[in-house]
């Protein structure tokens, strides 16, 4: 998947919509979509805005306006912001994701643990109920554990006469 495949399917995605069906609709949530689209193609490519067109099927002039208009609500609209920046960085974690497959599934990993942790406690880890001592406990304890899981694999190891190189 090429970098602008992801950028479109990622925006498609997070809004639950097509933007590249329907190009004659001009509802502001959907130009907006799309602008968000170029915007993002603009800034994590090195297109110039002439390829950007050919890319959307559109002018360079519509992409420089498509630019103007998501940096306009960058810095008037703290929630459009917000939404833009963590769309952006959603973005780059799924390209560097293409470019290491290790650190995806590390990633994977983490979310994943993340959400077991959410239902076994019904909380997250911004939960602000534990002093800093606390937390530094918790890590010690898990620390612990880990030691002791690696003993143990070090043992059956060593009972097998397995040698590894």
């Amino acid at each position: 998947m090429s970098k602008e495949q992801l950028i479109i399917k990622t925006v498609n995605s997070y809004f639950d919509t097509d933007i590249t069906q329907n190009l004659e609709l001009r509802e502001r949530e959907t130009v907006y979509h799309r602008q968000l689209a170029h915007y993002l193609t603009k800034k994590i490519t090195s297109h110039t805005y002439s390829s950007v067109g050919k890319i959307f099927d559109k002018n360079h002039a519509t992409i420089i306006n498509s630019v103007k208009s998501i940096e306009a609500y960058l810095s008037t609209d703290n929630n459009k912001r917000k939404e833009i920046l963590f769309l952006k960085e959603l973005i780059l974690t799924k390209l560097d994701d293409l470019k290491d497959r290790i650190v995806a599934e590390v990633r994977l990993d983490l979310k994943n643990r993340s959400e077991i942790g959410i239902r076994k406690y019904g909380t997250t880890l911004d939960r602000k109920d534990l002093a800093l001592k606390d937390w530094l406990n918790h890590a010690y304890e898990e620390t612990l554990d880990k030691a002791l899981y690696l003993k143990r694999a070090i043992k059956e190891i060593e009972s097998e006469n397995i040698e590894y190189k």
